[in-house]
């Protein structure tokens, strides 16, 4: 039998072989979260809160209601099986902690449908998803720590790093407005996520 305070030790080692794999912090550089943006900008705040954006990428662990599928019967995985939901609007897939990094579960939840719907069954275990996914899911991320500052798409996402505009008291030459950009700029914001395909270099 296993001594108990063996048992706690191991999975205090897990959880940080786990956390220091993926997860908050320190993630890049220059970032202060989107609950900084809210000390001034409270009313933008929660209507992005209400958004999909803001509901992205969310911690089953930390909070199981996150978890949209009720019925896992006849799903190669369970719900204990699920770190983190990705998706609250038309689907919604589940990532898992295999080998130090994470991968997205071979099937998804189709929240219009309410059922189960395959996804890259046979090559899920190919795309690990802090290589293929994290760039646009989370807020300062960082692919050498393999780190993010925020999960989901944070204010900072679309407006750059805040530290520099938190410093100067608010100063609209330290961050970026996407309303103030031209449209071709202003889409390029949008297009580093929002587009279709490969890029071929």
């Amino acid at each position: 039998m296993v001594p108990v305070s063996r048992f706690f030790t191991a999975a205090a080692v897990c959880l940080l072989v786990a956390t220091s794999a993926w997860g908050f912090g320190p993630g890049a550089k220059g970032y202060v979260g989107s609950g900084k943006c809210r000390e001034c900008h409270e009313e933008i705040y929660r209507e992005w809160k209400l958004t999909p954006h803001a509901n992205m990428l969310r911690d089953a662990k930390k909070n199981p209601d996150a978890v949209a599928a009720r019925d896992f019967t006849g799903v190669p995985f369970g719900k204990g099986e699920v770190w983190w939901t990705i998706g609250s609007h038309w689907i919604q897939k589940y990532l898992t902690f295999i080998d130090n990094d994470y991968y997205v579960l071979p099937k998804y939840w189709n929240l219009v449908n309410g059922d189960w719907e395959p996804y890259s069954i046979f090559n899920w275990r190919e795309r690990p998803y802090t290589i293929y996914c994290d760039g646009c899911h989370t807020t300062g991320f960082d692919a050498e720590t393999k780190s993010f500052h925020e999960p989901s798409i944070g204010c900072e996402a679309c407006h750059g790093p805040g530290e520099k505009h938190v410093g100067s008291g608010g100063d609209a030459k330290d961050i970026v407005n996407p309303a103030k950009l031209t449209n071709e700029r202003r889409d390029m914001i949008c297009e580093a996520c929002h587009t279709d395909g490969k890029d071929t270099k």
